[in-house]
C-alpha cells in the first residue's frame, strides 16, 4: 500500500478530477491524504466541503525543505483554483523533491502549469486543459493532445474526463514501483 498526496485549492478545485483518483487510489488499497491551504476546501461545481488531512505548509520544515518522505506519490488537482499553486515556489519545490526521490508527481487540468512553471516538465512529454496550452508550452514541454500522458515518473491529464484514467494511471504506476 502506497502513501498518495492529493494537493487541492482552498477553493475551486475541480470535483471530479479529486473525488474520482481519489476513489481509485482507494480501491487499489492505497492511503490518500488530501493537504491545501486551509483546513477546510471547497470543490467548484457541487460546492462539496472536503476536510483536509495536512495543511500545505505542514509539509515543509522550518527552513523550507519539503517532507516528502512520508509519501509515495502526489497529484495537484486541477480547477480554477489550481491558480493558488502555479507560482507557488512551495508547490515547485516540492514537486522537484518528490521527483528528485524517485517518486511519481501528477497533475491534472490546469494543474500541469504547476509543474511547467517548476521547470519539471522540460523537455517532457504532458498534457494539459486546451486552455493552459500555451502556459504549459512555455514550460518547454512536449504537448500532447491525449487525455492522459505518462514519462517516466511525471503523470499528466487534461481534464475532468480523463479524472478516473488519471487515477487509474497512478495506482498502474505505484504497482510497478
Amino acid at each position: 500500500m502506497a502513501k498518495v498526496l492529493l494537493i487541492i485549492a482552498p477553493e475551486n478545485f475541480r470535483d471530479e478530477e479529486y473525488f474520482e483518483p481519489k476513489e481509485v487510489l482507494e480501491a487499489a488499497r492505497h492511503e490518500v491524504i488530501t493537504t491545501s491551504k486551509t483546513l477546510r476546501a471547497i470543490s467548484a461545481i457541487e460546492k462539496k466541503e472536503v476536510e483536509v488531512d495536512v495543511l500545505f505548509e505542514e509539509l515543509f520544515t522550518a527552513d523550507g525543505t519539503s517532507k516528502i518522505e512520508d509519501y509515495d506519490a502526489i497529484a495537484f488537482i486541477g480547477g480554477g483554483g489550481a491558480q493558488t499553486y502555479i507560482d507557488d515556489k512551495r508547490a515547485h519545490a516540492l514537486a522537484w523533491d518528490t521527483y528528485n526521490s524517485r517518486k511519481i508527481v501528477a497533475a491534472i487540468c490546469l494543474a500541469p502549469v504547476i509543474l511547467a512553471k517548476a521547470g519539471l516538465l522540460t523537455g517532457k512529454r504532458s498534457t494539459v486543459w486546451s486552455g493552459a496550452k500555451q502556459d504549459l508550452c512555455d514550460g518547454n514541454c512536449i504537448y500532447q493532445s491525449d487525455d492522459v500522458v505518462i514519462d517516466g515518473r511525471i503523470i499528466t491529464a487534461n481534464g475532468p474526463h480523463a479524472a478516473t484514467e488519471f487515477g487509474q494511471a497512478i495506482a498502474e504506476k505505484l504497482s510497478q514501483n
